[in-house]
């Protein structure tokens, strides 16, 4: 869904109505004012009948909407601009943009490029505005270098648009959030200040000597230089999470960003070592996969700790940094991370399955064993009839070939190959044989 804004203004009206009064054209001049009345009458007409669209203004010969490009594209601009021609005889033209501003300066595009034409951004920039993302950053280091590369590199993603980033905090101590707190303001200060030092050719680093935060002079390019001025637009927020509650506060992120169709991004960059294992152990247990990590590889002549590892200075093609995501690994894309808690509610859920599956193998093995009752009572009653209306002798000859030693054998043969067991005439057999069939079916 992106949200896009449109203002139509229809071409040369003033000027048109103008001409017919200096004419002497009045009656032709009021009609042509009526006329706009009532496509703009049709106009509000055919929005009201949309959804996802909303009016914000609409009169004289102005229409301006909020609406939904991902379903209207720009087809619902081009009725509007049809009914006014049809009404009117004259043409509209029309910006779309992302906000406000954007929107008027694309207007103004359409009538000085020629007017009767729909001016908007480009569809990488609304495909990149259909999604939206807010990047969460585990903090431990007090430098914000490290901060402003992954900052950076989310920024660049064609995928999404970064709005917010959160510097976050993690303590086991209640009485220190305030103080954690402080800390993560100094961090957010830090990273605000370095994007902004590095847009006008400086930079900010810690002086060893004195332990404190001085400025120089660094040579930057202007293409490097926007690519921080964009960081620098995107708001910072910080947040302390007590550990006790921090799977409870990483679902309610990722809960935020469902609500809002966004993209939640963890980045380890910086995490405290000790409670890596913890926060990725959550994330991956939740089936979050956005977790990120910004990892500089250069080796030839060590680490700098400078300006030289900002992310302007660093080389993708010469493998001297990567933003990886840390569950696309040979080994971490095959893991699978199960909780205790949910490995119990597995062994609970299974249980219960059994429970049913057994109960359904119960009642099948009942009702054959019930079938096998009455055809043996049937065959026993029609034994009974024919050894009364002829007599013993007609039936003894048959006695033997239905329950003589080859029939048994065979029969027995049969059991032992099939189902593998001995051949018993125990009703428990049957029972037995019935269920665990049907459980083996059920299961299969």
């Amino acid at each position: 869904m992106v949200d896009v804004y449109a203002f139509l203004d229809g071409d040369n009206i003033g000027i048109r109505i103008a001409n017919l009064l200096n004419k002497g054209k009045s009656l032709e001049a009021s009609l042509l004012s009526e006329n706009i009345k009532t496509a703009i009458f049709e106009i509000d007409m055919l929005i009201n009948s949309k959804p996802n669209i909303k009016i914000i203004i609409i009169g004289g010969d102005d229409v301006l909407i909020k609406y939904d490009y991902d379903e209207y594209g720009t087809k619902i601009l081009e009725e509007i601009i049809d009914i006014f021609k049809r009404y009117t005889g004259l043409s509209m033209s029309c910006g779309i943009g992302l906000n406000l501003e954007q929107t008027l300066v694309n207007l103004d595009n359409a009538k000085t490029g020629g007017k009767n034409r729909i001016e908007k951004p480009s569809q990488l920039i609304l495909n990149k505005m259909s999604k939206a993302a807010t990047l969460y950053l585990f903090t431990d280091s007090n430098r914000p270098d490290v901060y402003v590369n992954s900052i950076t590199c989310c920024a660049e993603e064609e995928d999404y648009t970064l709005r917010e980033v959160y510097f976050l905090a993690i303590t086991r101590d209640k009485g220190q959030i305030t103080n954690f707190e402080n800390r993560l303001e100094n961090i957010q200060k830090q990273v605000s200040k370095q994007l902004e030092l590095l847009q006008v050719g400086k930079y900010l680093y810690l002086d060893n000597p004195t332990k404190t935060w001085l400025e120089k002079d660094i040579d930057i390019s202007s293409h490097d230089k926007l690519r921080y001025t964009k960081s620098a637009q995107i708001l910072f927020k910080i947040d302390v999470i007590l550990y006790d509650s921090l799977e409870e506060k990483i679902l309610s992120y990722t809960n935020i960003a469902e609500n809002r169709n966004e993209i939640c991004i963890f980045d380890l960059s910086a995490a405290i070592k000790s409670l890596m294992i913890d926060i990725y152990t959550i994330l991956r247990i939740n089936n979050i996969y956005q977790i990120r990590t910004f990892e500089i590889k250069k080796r030839v002549q060590g680490r700098d700790f400078d300006e030289r590892e900002l992310i302007h200075n660093l080389y993708l093609d010469h493998n001297e940094y990567e933003y990886t995501f840390l569950c696309e690994g040979v080994y971490t894309s095959k893991s699978i991370i199960k909780s205790l808690t949910k490995n119990n509610l597995d062994f609970e859920y299974a249980d219960k399955l059994n429970k049913v599956i057994d109960a359904y193998a119960d009642e099948f093995a009942n009702f054959w064993l019930t079938i096998i009752f009455v055809i043996a009572l049937l065959f026993l009653v029609i034994c009974i009839v024919i050894v009364i209306q002829n007599g013993w002798s007609w039936l003894e000859p048959w006695t033997f070939v239905i329950f003589g030693p080859p029939t048994l054998y065979l029969l027995t043969l049969l059991v032992k190959i099939i189902w593998k067991r001995e051949l018993s005439v125990d009703p428990g057999f049957l029972y037995e044989l019935f269920k665990n069939w049907k459980k083996q079916k059920i299961k299969n």
